[in-house]
């Protein structure tokens, strides 16, 4: 968890500290998103709420989106309690400048899903804990 933590630091400038459920948070400094990194045994995931589900034909463009990951940069747009809209990436390489450009992927996808989807990133909103 320490090496995750310190790239993720050297990353964005921002000391992360996982908690004992290798969870924590930060708001991108570049993008003002909340970042939420879930670590276990040799990967990180990072997720953000996008949006909120408010239709079904919302949740078809998101299943569109997610075929072969062509809207996405490579993450997961999923629907989290029902209505909230996760975006999530899970990495395995902690190694510069590949961390680099998959961070940068993952916030340019996450701001073009969250216009999208016309949903203002909310820093105090409640954020998933364990993804699987």
């Amino acid at each position: 968890m320490i090496e995750w933590q310190e790239a993720i630091s050297q990353l964005t400038g921002i000391p992360t500290a996982f908690d004992e459920d290798g969870l924590d948070s930060i708001v991108d400094a570049t993008s003002g998103l909340q970042i939420g990194f879930h670590c276990r045994e040799g990967e990180l995931t990072l997720y953000t709420q996008v949006g909120v589900l408010h239709d079904d034909g919302r949740a078809m463009q998101l299943l569109a989106a997610n075929s072969f990951w062509s809207q996405t940069g490579g993450a997961t747009l999923s629907v989290f309690d029902e209505r909230r809209i996760v975006l999530s990436l899970r990495l395995y390489d902690k190694c510069q400048p590949a961390l680099a450009t998959h961070y940068n992927r993952f916030i340019a996808a996450a701001r073009r899903w969250q216009t999208e989807l016309d949903a203002p990133s909310d820093p105090k909103a409640h954020y998933p804990g364990a993804m699987a």
